[in-house]
Parts: structure tokens; C-alpha cells; sequence
């Protein structure tokens, strides 16, 4: 979790990490080795199998068809028709006893 962190915020996901910036990959590094210093010589590989999953997972989700839109959602009608029935009066009727 920790690698994924610094990875996000630091790094671009689409790009393996013989073309990321040097610096910050060693910045990444120094990190892990500062928080995790028993883990020195597997930090590097750590951070390139992140990022070699990261592109294999938009591989994937490019060849399903998925978008970022859908992501995360249901598409189903059927679902939406029953979640809205179920769900929407029952927050009307908590607005309405003054809850």
C-alpha cells in the first residue's frame, strides 16, 4: 500500500519505469527504504510490478470495452428501476419526519 501511494501521486502508471524520471523514482525508493529498511533490495522490483499491473489492468479494461464512466457503476435498467423504488421513498420519507 505504501509503494501504491507514492506511485499515484508521483509517478504516470501508463509508463514503464525504465522511462519514468530518474529522480523520482529514487525519491520513491529512499522512502521505502527509510520506512521499510529490511525490504532495500525488493523496493524496486515492488514499484515496477505495480506499475507493470497498473498498465496490464488498462490493457484489459480497454479490450472489455469498460470506461471510465461505467467504472464503478451498474448498468443494469433493471437494478437502477429497483434501487431507486427501494431507496428514493425511503429518503423521502426521512425528510419529511424530520429526520
Amino acid at each position: 500500500m505504501f509503494v501504491r501511494l507514492f506511485v499515484d501521486e508521483n509517478l504516470d502508471r501508463v509508463v514503464p519505469i525504465s522511462k519514468q524520471p530518474k529522480d523520482k523514482i529514487q525519491a520513491i525508493l529512499d522512502a521505502c527504504d527509510r520506512q521499510f529498511p529490511e525490504f532495500h533490495e525488493r523496493a524496486r522490483k515492488r514499484v515496477r510490478t505495480y506499475l507493470k499491473s497498473c498498465r496490464r489492468m488498462r490493457r484489459s479494461k480497454d479490450a472489455n470495452g469498460w470506461d471510465q464512466v461505467s467504472r464503478g457503476c451498474i448498468i443494469n435498467p433493471l437494478f437502477n428501476l429497483i434501487q431507486y423504488v427501494t431507496v428514493k421513498p425511503i429518503g423521502l420519507n426521512l425528510i419529511y419526519n424530520g429526520i
